[in-house]
């Protein structure tokens, strides 16, 4: 598929959505919310994530998290390429703050 076709198929799509979230628009609403919804949010559990991260201030975040609450948070690889990849239990509105 050359890049002018995929372009094209691209802004088709968007037209479609922008013209159901005008003529439907509480209906649209509550599809996007419910698809940002994290899983288990209506129970207040958490939802695991992955991270890769080069960034070694967050590293550096991401390792004392790790030390403070192991079942929450544990580096699973790192790459020199890619950088450093963490799994982490995430609570709505919780901010790393380590």
């Amino acid at each position: 598929m050359d890049a002018d076709l995929l372009m094209q198929n691209v802004a088709d799509v968007l037209k479609k959505i922008a013209e159901y979230s005008i003529s439907n628009r509480a209906e649209f609403e509550a599809l996007v919310k419910k698809s940002l919804a994290m899983p288990g949010e209506e129970k207040g559990a958490g939802c695991r994530r992955t991270v890769r991260t080069h960034n070694t201030n967050l590293k550096k975040r991401l390792a004392v998290y790790a030390e403070q609450y192991p079942d929450e948070c544990c580096q699973t690889d790192t790459d020199p390429e890619t950088g450093c990849m963490w799994s982490l239990i995430l609570q709505r509105g919780v901010f790393l703050s380590v």
